[in-house]
């Protein structure tokens, strides 16, 4: 483990965004929880990027 600390977030999904979310986490082997990390963190470096 790497150390890091963790929180619950809990969010609320449209169906059709969770089944998105889903088929995304299942294409790319990772669990929902993983793709929408993966997703944050893709939006966060795009952010810094732009505003570098």
């Amino acid at each position: 483990m790497s150390g890091a600390i963790y929180q619950d977030l809990k969010i609320r999904l449209s169906p059709d965004l969770k089944q998105w979310l889903l088929m995304r986490a299942k294409e790319n082997d990772r669990s929902m929880n993983g793709e929408i990390q993966s997703l944050l963190k893709a939006a966060r470096q795009s952010e810094q990027q732009a505003t570098a």
